[in-house]
């Protein structure tokens, strides 16, 4: 589907040679020729981006309302404000970006730049979309934790062809409450990235000399999982457009052009971490919610869920496996003589020894109250047979201590054991193993019985 820009203009002329140059990206444009009717338009057609060019060569009070109103209202979708201003215009600049806009260009920019930061904004906005709808059905589930808020420093790097241009900026942020700058040339950063922790934002200068100093960087930084996330702001000469462009397809978040005002730096490096925060949030809410839906609150070890997804991937390489059911025996005796809460300090505590006494390679999950499963993804059901009978002996051994109090305790644990055929269900699996289970607890308990099937 098309994505819908919204063009705010009052001037005719401006919006069909603005149309004319969205043509090349095969946008849906809506218009609308005030500020008044922005935030019902908005709620209405729903665009993807709203490209704003309502201003004098100051922004006026009226339009930083405007701008504010339209990010502020709950209504209206979040959609990216790119603004469009006068050539040669910092102050206008500056106030748009103030006043909310998530981006801002001069009119007169040539088309390449122009689609080349509608496509970055888009990217970013559906990025962004996408965590945020994953973390809301987090959320709907009830799996998420609070989000905590971020009290530490923004930490900036400074990237320029000599160490002077760097350190001249480090002076424009140094008395910046909550950023903490520090200067690299293009040559010594990623050496210096790999000895300090890495920065929330890059700001890296692109030389006109040599350019593709600077983009080699930002490709390098893009390809590395500890700066994939950061903020990067590309400084380049104004005449460089093919820069300004390239930089932005190969994934800077921002541009500027040499000579920019102090403060628009500070603007956003603080718009870019607040983003980055937000995403880094989202993200820390989706894993969460995941391992919470994938795992036993209990023990931590994966649920039943976890191990059948696991199982049908072993079964669709076309390869057989083993399962061993466990269970604890005589675990309600346990709870009735010691209460639940050294129950679950028991199930807790031979979660973890099955745990800590298999491979690798092999899953252990607690799919029932005091019943557990270990998954071995060989055909090979001796082996299996072998390792049961040492997790077995290994329960038998050493009692479990409780926190609440000095009393040890004797467990013991049969095991079911069962061979699974290529591309057989993890549940017919199951059902074998624990049909040798009971017959191991009709046998004495504390012990390991093999599914008659294996020997077939």
């Amino acid at each position: 589907m098309r994505s819908t820009i919204l063009i705010a203009d009052t001037i005719s002329d401006r919006r069909i040679r603005l149309r004319t140059k969205l043509d090349q990206g095969r946008y849906r444009t809506v218009s609308e020729t005030g500020s008044e009717g922005l935030s019902r338009r908005i709620a209405e057609d729903k665009p993807s981006l709203l490209i704003y060019d309502i201003s004098c060569d100051v922004t006026s009070s009226i339009e930083k309302t405007t701008i504010s109103s339209i990010k502020a209202r709950p209504d209206c979708p979040e959609c990216p404000i790119l603004a469009l201003v006068s050539p040669n215009s910092a102050k206008t600049r500056l106030g748009d970006l103030l006043a909310g806009a998530d981006a801002v260009l001069a009119r007169d920019a040539p088309q390449e730049l122009l689609l080349a930061l509608i496509r970055s904004l888009l990217r970013r906005a559906d990025t962004r979309a996408a965590l945020q709808r994953r973390s809301n059905t987090i959320q709907d589930l009830g799996l998420a934790d609070p989000g905590e808020g971020f009290n530490t420093p923004i930490r900036v790097a400074l990237v320029a062809e000599e160490i002077t241009g760097s350190e001249n900026w480090a002076r424009d942020l140094e008395n910046i409450k909550g950023i903490r700058a520090t200067s690299y040339t293009l040559g010594s950063a990623l050496d210096g990235f790999e000895i300090a922790a890495p920065p929330d934002i890059a700001v890296i200068e692109a030389p006109m000399s040599y350019p593709g100093a600077a983009l080699g960087l930002l490709a390098e930084l893009r390809a590395r999982p500890s700066t994939r996330h950061s903020g990067i702001i590309i400084v380049h000469d104004k005449a460089d457009i093919h820069t300004a462009t390239m930089s932005l397809d190969l994934g800077a978040n921002e541009i500027l052009e040499e000579g920019f005002l102090a403060q628009e730096l500070t603007v956003k490096i603080e718009q870019l971490a607040r983003a980055k925060r937000e995403a880094e949030q989202l993200r820390a809410s989706v894993d969460t919610g995941l391992r919470l839906a994938l795992e036993d609150p209990l023990t931590g070890l994966f649920n039943r869920r976890y191990v059948l997804a696991h199982a049908q991937r072993q079964a669709g390489l076309g390869v057989g496996y083993c399962v061993v059911v466990a269970d604890l025996d005589r675990f309600k005796a346990i709870n009735d003589s010691f209460g639940h809460s050294v129950g679950d300090e028991v199930l807790v505590a031979i979660g973890r020894r099955l745990r800590e006494n298999v491979r690798s390679v092999d899953m252990v999950a607690r799919i029932g109250g005091e019943e557990f499963l270990i998954f071995l993804p060989d055909p090979d059901p001796v082996a299996a047979e072998s390792a049961a009978q040492r997790l077995c002996d290994i329960i038998h051994e050493t009692p479990v201590v409780p926190r609440t109090g000095s009393q040890s305790i004797r467990v013991t644990a049969s095991f079911g054991v069962a061979e699974a055929r290529a591309g057989e269900p993890l549940e017919d699996a199951i059902k074998r193993a624990d049909e040798a289970l009971y017959a191991a607890k009709k046998a004495g308990r504390d012990t390991v019985l093999l599914s008659p099937s294996c020997a077939a």
